[in-house]
């Protein structure tokens, strides 16, 4: 029974550093329909909050759960969108979220960094918005 709880907090452990994304850039797809839209984003590699997953809503719905290097591709119709970064556990509690509003045009990208704020008495999960070019860097 002892090695059991072990192996289970073990795996536990090891798997919430694991999100739903992508840390290879080529198999993200940056090929955009002439009547669609795409939200593109990706965790910075840093070892602040490297055990907690971030949970990325678009309007109100879960797209992702990247870690540390993970990226992920969505694509949306176009029109007005929110998009939200925040703890996905509870071992969070009191980090906050962040959120980032913009309108979706034909045909077009938009392009996200994930990243944990740490300040002296708060903490937060920011949104920047970036380019195509910044997006890449921050994945490489």
């Amino acid at each position: 029974l002892r090695y059991f709880l072990i192996f289970i907090f073990t795996a536990t452990v090891l798997t919430a550093c694991v999100g739903t994304g992508t840390k290879n850039l080529s198999a993200i797809n940056f090929e955009v329909p002439d009547n669609d839209s795409a939200v593109f984003v990706v965790r910075k590699k840093r070892y602040t909050a490297s055990a907690q997953l971030v949970k990325i809503l678009l309007d109100g719905q879960e797209i992702a759960k990247l870690g540390v290097g993970e990226m992920e591709r969505v694509s949306i119709s176009p029109g007005s969108h929110k998009i939200s970064a925040k703890i996905s556990n509870v071992l969070g509690i009191g980090i906050q979220a962040d959120n980032e509003a913009f309108v979706a045009e034909k045909g077009k990208s938009y392009f996200f960094i994930a990243d944990y704020d740490q300040g002296f008495f708060t903490s937060k999960w920011s949104l920047t918005p970036t380019t195509k070019a910044g997006f890449q860097s921050v994945a490489n």
